[in-house]
């Protein structure tokens, strides 16, 4: 649901011996970038709200993503006719299909 990409980086385990070295190979237009993109996004991972309710935060994107997981699995209880007494398959689930949709915004 967020571009993780465009403010973070993907390592693994195996990285951590090497790490200083990766982290000095990136160059300072990417570094810049990435303190961009994450001034943009950052109140996406926090969980408390120090702006207010009225801005969004981890919480309420957790929200959003487990109702689309819940949306996904009921679809694919239906598809296979899997779990016919299960809840999501006996109910319908009315979930945001996009954040804009759920009205979060980050500007």
């Amino acid at each position: 649901m967020l571009p993780y990409a465009s403010f973070s980086l993907r390592l693994t385990k195996a990285d951590i011996p090497t790490l200083p070295a990766i982290l000095r190979a990136v160059p300072h237009e990417s570094i810049c970038a990435m303190q961009r993109a994450l001034a943009r996004y950052y109140r996406a991972i926090l969980w408390q709200k120090p702006f207010g309710v009225e801005h969004a935060g981890a919480y309420d994107l957790t929200q959003v993503w487990l109702c689309q997981r819940a949306r996904a699995l009921a679809a694919s209880y239906a598809a296979s006719g899997k779990y016919p007494r299960a809840y999501l398959a006996r109910r319908p689930l009315a979930c945001a299909d996009t954040l804009g949709a759920a009205g979060i915004h980050f500007r």
